[in-house]
């Protein structure tokens, strides 16, 4: 499971660059910490877990 401080510390590394999006996709799940800390950043984050993945493959 990804937790919240990787959330943190994508969006850390978000701003320091000045990204305009991030992304952070994972084979597994995200806690429910970290999806409600990546709320926060809904324009400037995205969270790809495992049915996500397979979701957006099923389009192509």
């Amino acid at each position: 499971k990804v937790g919240v401080g990787i959330v943190r510390e994508v969006i850390g590394v978000h701003n320091i660059k000045r990204a305009t999006k991030s992304i952070i996709v994972t084979t597994s799940f995200f806690s429910p910490d970290a999806k409600k800390e990546a709320q926060n950043f809904e324009h400037q984050l995205d969270l790809k877990d495992y049915d996500s993945i397979k979701d957006w493959l099923k389009d192509y």
